[in-house]
């Protein structure tokens, strides 16, 4: 469904990043943004999971309006 954010991650990333994967999507899908507050000690993954969103939402943007 379009409420809901899919990573894909290697199997080390999840043992390392663990809970992560699941809380910054969920705050982005509830929050309708990717403004969301990133992980204590985990920042730069936050950042990058935030990116990931914005640049998939920006080629499903482009892709409709082209």
């Amino acid at each position: 469904p379009g409420d809901q954010i899919f990573l894909f991650p290697h199997a080390h990333a999840r043992v390392l990043l663990g809970s992560l994967l699941c809380q910054i999507p969920q705050e982005i899908v509830a929050a309708n943004s990717t403004s969301v507050d990133a992980v204590s000690g985990a920042s730069a993954s936050s950042r990058a999971i935030k990116e990931a969103v914005q640049n998939a939402l920006k080629q499903v943007k482009d892709s409709v309006t082209n």
